[in-house]
């Protein structure tokens, strides 16, 4: 740590002189900003360690200053600045930051809350300096004529003064390189900055919120913005670097500048921007925050307060920042005193309408700022039109969905709900004795859980559509497995009963036929708590090679993923066992007669099961795409194990089946058994009934 040693002599009874080290706290300072604002700080530095020494604070404050000289992205490189908190160095105690990026570094700094007494945290308590120093409520910075016309106060006015003034200019004087106005749309934040500042011009009242981009006002705000780059300027002047625009600025260049408050020329006035109408504007607050690195002893955190306390005293900001170096401070109060309105126009606070650009609040600014950047330059150069510039910066943050509303939505759920309807009222074939022999594979309450597990997997669609939520993710899932159990179970049960009149092992389950189903379904409830339990789900935005952003669900924590896979594994067990069933009582001729289409399903089904597991797997970025393709393998999966089963198969028998509800399957079976073995060992186990209608053979048909 380094240390500074101050040597005091103190005289003990006027006779022996005795030398006392003190040891003094370094603090390190690290700045990362404009030039403009460099006599500033270093007059900072120097003023505290003069009010340290005066005042024996035993701290001394150094400077580390990475200007756009040393540091090549320039001012709105936060990475640095970032690399020296996020590794928890001990190296530097305090950082002045864009407040921009305030949602960035605001895991590495100290709640200043907690420290700085509440008289220091009350000068700086206005909506808008909390929004620029307050996050997660917690605070983290405190910051930093020729013609007699008058000024503009539109940006039609605006224009005409400045062509009233070119023209004259021309005409009279040959002046061919003025021009009307910069507009500030540079490669870099600024032009963030600009846009926002036409865009809050054109609300309808002082109190009227930012238009949206997409909205009217956002297009006559842009078309404004063209009219004025076309009449009185050019693309040119419009993307200039700061650097050559100040040259401009000093050579009387440019008539009306937009640019920060924070630079005085003699030559220009600074008055609030235009707007749409007269009394309303828009101007971006913006500046630097202090912040202290939460990373550093406790000792170093309380000199390092020390510091913040004397920066933003009252009377600091009133002599030093706003009388001696002529910026404002963010003190509000002070603008009501004479003294500081001698210095500065008090009224460009007062009449100023500030909006603060959304960096806190905003999953991914930085992104943001490069495409509206890009869009807007693209847009001022002609190579984009205003619809599609405005379309493109509000899908850079807007969340697009499934939804009911548009074309492909309705259809999907239209299907959807006809496949509901449909499956809902099919069940009502298993009451018609005409169609009843189809359906005694299963007795009533398999045929009811058989129909439940097709209804929840067209209920787990319904999670598909509108925007996605973890919510939704856990339900999707539950009911789509738990469906598919429902869809399984009844089949194992009846393969296994069927199979218990060979093997007596399987005999129990004849007698405890819903312990067994219920110790099935069981796991399934367990899986679907657990996956809960343990937040299994988190949802993800994905962009499309399009820029529209969609949110998918996306697995969370290993532990929820693994009872996600084992909940999967257990209905992929399930699906094998059936279909080693079936292919065993094939071998055994012992088939059923509505065995045969459940054995077309389950072929169906596997196939099924592979196709959806290569679509989850791969990833289709195009939410509309996405949502379908899931939506239809789904709904072939219902389709296959309920529509083939329930309507289909019946409109596709021609068959008469003879009536023998007077016989219990296992009757029949057991005494069919017992003839076949009497008459030939080579059939002993083909149980056979024939169809009046045909040669061939209908193997067992069951009555329960």
């Amino acid at each position: 740590m380094p240390i500074v040693n101050h040597l005091i002599n103190l005289h003990n009874n006027g006779n022996k002189i005795k030398k006392i080290y003190i040891t003094a706290i370094n603090l390190n300072f690290v700045v990362n900003s404009y030039k403009v604002l460099d006599k500033l700080i270093i007059y900072m530095i120097k003023d505290f360690n003069n009010y340290s020494k005066e005042r024996g604070l035993n701290i001394n404050l150094s400077l580390t200053y990475f200007s756009d000289l040393n540091n090549t992205k320039g001012y709105s490189d936060y990475d640095l600045t970032l690399s020296l908190l996020g590794k928890k160095h001990h190296k530097y105690d305090m950082f002045l930051y864009d407040m921009n990026y305030l949602k960035i570094y605001a895991p590495y700094l100290l709640e200043l809350e907690n420290y700085l007494p509440k008289k220091c945290i009350d000068l700086y308590s206005s909506e808008n300096n909390n929004k620029l120093t307050v996050y997660n409520e917690h605070r983290l910075g405190l910051y930093y004529e020729r013609y007699n016309i008058k000024i503009p106060k539109t940006w039609d006015e605006l224009i005409e003064t400045s062509n009233y003034v070119l023209n004259n200019e021309r005409i009279k004087y040959n002046n061919t390189e003025l021009v009307g106005y910069n507009g500030l749309f540079p490669n870099n934040e600024n032009s963030v900055c600009s846009l926002y500042q036409i865009l809050y011009s054109y609300r309808e009242t002082k109190d009227s919120p930012l238009p949206e981009f997409t909205s009217q006002a956002g297009v006559d705000a842009l078309n404004k913005l063209l009219e004025i780059k076309n009449k009185i300027s050019s693309y040119k002047i419009f993307s200039i670097d700061e650097v050559y625009l100040l040259e401009q600025m000093y050579s009387d260049n440019i008539l009306f500048v937009n640019f920060y408050s924070s630079l005085q020329i003699d030559t220009y006035i600074t008055s609030p921007l235009p707007g749409k109408k007269e009394g309303i504007n828009g101007s971006i607050l913006g500046g630097y925050n202090i912040g202290i690195n939460k990373n550093i002893s406790e000792k170093r955190q309380k000199a390092s307060i020390k510091v913040m306390e004397y920066f933003f005293s009252k009377n600091f900001q009133k002599d030093i920042v706003v009388k001696k170096f002529h910026f404002y401070s963010p003190i509000v109060e002070i603008y009501n005193d004479k003294n500081v309105c001698s210095v500065i126009d008090c009224k460009i606070i007062k009449e100023s309408q500030f909006f603060i650009r959304p960096s806190s609040t905003m999953k991914n600014y930085n992104n943001f700022s490069k495409k509206v950047i890009k869009n807007m330059l693209n847009y001022l150069e002609g190579k984009k039109s205003i619809e599609e510039v405005l379309t493109n910066i509000d899908d850079i943050n807007r969340i697009y969905y499934f939804t009911v509303k548009s074309i492909p939505g309705f259809i999907m759920f239209s299907l959807l709900l006809i496949l509901f309807i449909t499956v809902i009222l099919s069940t009502s074939l298993l009451f018609l004795q005409k169609y009843c022999i189809l359906f005694r594979f299963f007795s009533l309450d398999l045929w009811f859980m058989y129909t439940m597990g097709s209804v929840l997997m067209i209920l787990s669609n319904v999670f598909y559509f509108e925007e996605t939520t973890v919510i939704k993710c856990f339900f999707r899932q539950i009911l789509k497995e738990f469906g598919n159990a429902l869809i399984f179970i009844p089949i194992l049960y009846k393969l296994l009963k069927i199979l218990s009149h060979f093997r007596k092992k399987f005999k129990w389950i004849q007698k405890y036929k819903f312990r067994f189903i219920l110790s099935l379904l069981s796991i399934h409830i367990l899986f679907s708590i657990l996956i809960i339990i343990f937040d299994t789900y988190k949802v993800k935005t994905i962009n499309d090679m399009n820029d529209k952003n969609s949110i998918v669900c996306q697995y969370n924590k290993i532990p929820g993923i693994i009872v996600f896979l084992l909940q999967i594994a257990y209905n992929i067990l399930l699906y094998v066992i059936v279909c080693i069933l079936i292919f065993q009582e094939w071998n055994l001729k012992i088939i059923p007669m509505d065995l045969k289409p459940f054995t077309f399903t389950m072929i169906i089904d596997g196939i099924n099961h592979i196709i959806s597991s290569v679509f989850y797997i791969i990833n289709i970025n195009n939410y509309i795409v996405n949502t379908i393709v899931h939506i239809y393998i789904n709904f072939l999966y219902i389709f296959i194990n309920h529509i083939y089963i329930f309507i289909i198969r019946v409109l596709l028998t021609k068959k008469k089946f003879p009536n023998e509800n007077n016989r219990s399957w296992e009757d029949k079976l057991v005494k069919n058994v017992l003839l076949s073995s009497e008459t030939s060992s080579n059939v002993k186990n083909t149980i056979t009934f024939f169809d009046s209608d045909s040669d061939a053979s209908i193997i067992i048909d069951d009555l329960k």
